[in-house]
């Protein structure tokens, strides 16, 4: 089985876990929460499987790291009109 990279996403540091199950090290890195960072951290090593826990706020900022917008609960494109 390909390596389980388990995410932390946080507001404004995310800590990072590589597991490979056949052998079951786990190798531990903790670093800012930036797109160059998750960009670096999703391509470092070929991965199998991603886990991501996050709280409300730190999905606010994974918005900024993927182009969405949360509103009331729901992920939008940023180009996508206000309710009235």
């Amino acid at each position: 089985m390909s390596l389980i990279l388990a995410i932390d996403l946080g507001k404004y540091n995310s800590v990072f876990c590589g597991l490979d199950p056949a052998t079951g090290e786990a190798e531990f890195r903790t670093a800012k929460t930036t797109p160059a960072t998750l960009r670096k951290e999703l391509t470092r090593r070929p991965v199998g499987r991603v886990v991501i826990e996050a709280c409300t706020p730190a999905a606010r900022r994974n918005g900024e790291v993927s182009g969405t917008q949360w509103r009331a609960g729901r992920r939008e494109p940023p180009d996508s009109p206000r309710p009235s």
